[in-house]
């Protein structure tokens, strides 16, 4: 890959066999790095990790939240 839109291509040309397809949308904004998360985050957001790979596998569910 040599650069975002090329990587945007590649995904655009994703599909599956019973004909889904992608749609791939490049936001040009900046993120900055390491900003940090807000200091009631971990009482507002329960983090569930799977079961398979949880160090990349896992979701943020908000504290009203019964799943």
């Amino acid at each position: 890959m040599t650069s975002t839109e090329v990587a945007a291509q590649a995904m655009a040309r994703a599909s599956t066999k019973q004909g889904l397809r992608t749609t791939v949308d490049i936001i040009a904004d900046d993120y900055p790095l390491k900003e940090g998360y807000p200091a009631d985050y971990p009482e507002t957001m329960k983090i569930r990790f799977d079961e398979e790979l949880p160090t990349w596998n896992y979701r943020a569910i908000p504290g009203n939240y019964n799943n």
